[in-house]
């Protein structure tokens, strides 16, 4: 097969990039690198990393490389609930011009296409597992244009499917950890691992009690090789995460313990972030059901692993960015 991955340099697009390369596959990485890291792609002959920022502008170069691919697994995006914040019009903006590019592309040369959403999705979530049937956010607050663009697409894909009969899927990853993952976006783990290793404090926003699922990337990869051409997916939301629940402060004692210093908990009130334009989301925990009934596939590495996954990484020669400010979640 010869699969398309936009974001292959990312985090997430970088693990299915090599996964895809072990399965035999010939793979076309999609990245302008302002994210990505082509270094940490592997020199593979079966690889060709195009660096390119998916748009309007770029459409006939997007469509040439999509034309001839099997597959498309289209990542590329902005994150983080800082740059929701800080950049709402660059950020929807990104979203939506290079989900518009890739569907495009898809539905004319007729290319079965994976989108990544996000839980955000769901917005302040529930004080129960999510499941993909439950309200989503729609108000105006900045934090949740990402997810209102993202749902855009979500839209778009849908439609690729039940109108154009082109084979699409929905996917909506919880939070996601594990090496490779860039301290800088903000992302929990990530920032915590980084903070830890720098020996400097964990920023925690609130008391800790808000409480996330840890999915490690590799968990997530196996996730998106099983959902691709599982006919009973197509053209429906899929929540792919972890089940167990873990509170912001368990996570930061847990990195703690785990490297093994005691690095000051700083706890920041929720009325200072952002200026107080802070949207909180307490729980966030999916319903997964759908997902392993369809395929069989559920969650074998525990958070633990990846925040050890995290701390090797770095001490193998990754020098990490910290952002200053602590940690949006």
């Amino acid at each position: 097969m010869t699969v398309v991955v936009t974001g292959g340099a990312g985090f997430i697009g970088g693990a299915l990039v090599r996964r895809l390369l072990d399965m035999g596959c010939r793979v076309a990485a999609i990245d302008d690198l302002s994210g990505g890291k082509a270094a940490s792609l592997p020199h593979h002959p079966q690889l060709t990393l195009h660096r390119l920022c998916i748009g309007a502008d770029s459409a006939p170069q997007v469509q040439a490389i999509i034309q001839t691919a099997d597959l498309v697994y289209h990542l590329a995006s902005p994150i983080g609930v800082n740059l929701a914040h800080s950049a709402r019009f660059d950020v929807v903006e990104s979203i939506l011009g290079s989900g518009t590019a890739v569907v495009a592309a898809c539905r004319k040369y007729r290319v079965p296409l994976v989108i990544t959403s996000s839980s955000e999705v769901y917005g302040q979530g529930l004080p129960r597992p999510i499941r993909e049937a439950d309200p989503v956010a729609l108000d105006i607050s900045p934090r949740w244009g990402y997810a209102a663009a993202k749902l855009a697409l979500e839209h778009l894909a849908a439609g690729l499917y039940h109108e154009q009969g082109v084979p699409t899927w929905l996917v909506r990853p919880f939070n996601i950890a594990g090496p490779r993952q860039r301290p800088e976006t903000g992302l929990v783990v990530a920032s915590f691992t980084a903070a830890a290793a720098a020996g400097q404090p964990l920023h925690i926003h609130g008391d800790g009690s808000q409480v996330r699922s840890f999915l490690h990337v590799e968990d997530g990869v196996d996730a998106l090789t099983t959902i691709a051409f599982n006919p009973t997916l197509t053209g429906r939301p899929v929540n792919m995460g972890s089940e167990t629940p873990t509170s912001i402060l368990e996570l930061a004692e847990m990195v703690r313990r785990v490297r093994g210093l005691d690095v000051p908990i700083l706890k920041t009130p929720l009325e200072d972030v952002f200026d107080g334009g802070f949207t909180h989301a307490q729980i966030r925990i999916p319903d997964i059901t759908l997902l392993k009934s369809a395929t069989g596939w559920q969650p074998k590495r525990s958070l633990e692993e990846a925040v050890r996954d995290g701390f090797e990484e770095i001490e193998a020669g990754t020098k990490p960015t910290l952002r200053a400010g602590g940690t949006r979640l």
